[in-house]
């Protein structure tokens, strides 16, 4: 079961690459999650899906090269390990 959930999702393709956020905050616009009906999306790119499968699948992208989509970064507070903490 993927950690993240609802939020806004944008593809790069260059680098294959699916970003996450719950909120985005740009110099042009923000977007929030709680305010995600409001707007006309896209907006540079950014899309708002209820699942990373969703995203995914959207942007033709295999959601098992996306590891960060779908660890669960608790996995690592049991072996001891901080997520939070470079």
């Amino acid at each position: 079961m993927p950690h993240i959930e609802e939020g806004y999702y944008k593809h790069q393709q260059d680098i294959n690459h699916v970003h996450h956020a719950n909120n985005v905050y740009n110099s042009a616009y923000t977007l929030l999650k709680s305010q995600q009906d409001s707007y006309e999306l896209p907006v540079d790119g950014w899309y708002f899906f209820t699942t990373p499968q969703a995203a995914c699948e959207f942007f033709g992208v295999n959601i098992e090269d996306q590891d960060h989509l779908t660890e669960d970064p608790t996995e690592n507070l049991e072996q001891g390990i901080n997520p939070d903490v470079v």
